[in-house]
């Protein structure tokens, strides 16, 4: 989720003046939209206030808009959250992964103990 929030930032800094107080709410209210499975929501107004911009302020929309688009397969957070499973950041993700690795990569490992004497 924190990736799909890094790029309604960059949105909602493009849509508004930097400082702007309705840039938190308007993250917040897509960011909400998103959890609650509502991605078509979230992609018609992203696409509107695209729409209202000049074409060479659009990029950061666009970039959001294609990556929504081609990502939503992957972006059921309302299923996932239904089910009880965490919604990882990548930072979770990798520490996981890492400590996965670890714990896999000693299967095979031995303790330093002598080996019995035949008696």
């Amino acid at each position: 989720m924190v990736h799909v929030l890094e790029k309604l930032w960059d949105v909602s800094w493009e849509v508004r003046r930097a400082g702007d107080p309705a840039a938190e709410d308007w993250v917040a209210t897509r960011a909400l939209a998103l959890l609650a499975g509502n991605l078509d929501h979230v992609l018609t107004t992203v696409n509107a206030e695209a729409v209202a911009l000049p074409a060479h302020r659009r990029q950061a929309l666009d970039g959001v808009i294609r990556y929504l688009t081609n990502n939503a397969d992957h972006l059921h957070y309302d299923q996932t959250l239904e089910q009880g499973w965490p919604i990882a950041t990548r930072v979770t993700e990798g520490a996981v992964r890492y400590i996965v690795a670890d714990r896999l990569g000693i299967t095979g490992a031995r303790r330093d103990e002598p080996e019995p004497k035949p008696c």
